[in-house]
């Protein structure tokens, strides 16, 4: 069963696309659907990527939807390693410890539910 993204609604792109120089993750507003036959991909019209007077035509594998970009970027975000971690704080002014890495360990534990880009509020 093919995936229809409504009209007018925002969608990423899960591509670069180069020769507008759009990246991935551009977010624009669907203009126009053009369904397909079974089979085939259907196509929509794109507006809104700061290019003015330019509408897109790209396949429906070429855009995803807000929510799914966001939880892509979420998880490749949550993939951070402990040894980016500690490489952050040992950049730390006060220098770093155990004790006081296992603590923002502990911090970053508890914020990164809240919040995926946890790194920028420690202050580092």
């Amino acid at each position: 069963m093919k995936v229809q993204h409504p009209l007018f609604s925002q969608v990423a792109l899960a591509q670069d696309i180069p020769e507008y120089n759009l990246k991935q993750g551009n977010v624009a507003t669907i203009v126009e659907h053009y369904p397909m036959p079974e089979g085939e991909e259907d196509g929509y019209s794109l507006e809104g990527f700061d290019l003015p007077h330019v509408t897109l035509e790209v396949a429906a594998s070429q855009i995803i939807p807000i929510a799914q970009w966001q939880q892509e970027e979420f998880e490749k975000d949550r993939s951070i390693s402990l040894d980016d971690l500690f490489h952050k704080f040992q950049m730390c002014p006060n220098g770093i410890t155990s004790e006081n890495f296992k603590q923002a360990l502990t911090e970053y534990e508890n914020e990164f539910i809240k919040n995926y880009n946890i790194i920028d509020t420690f202050d580092i």
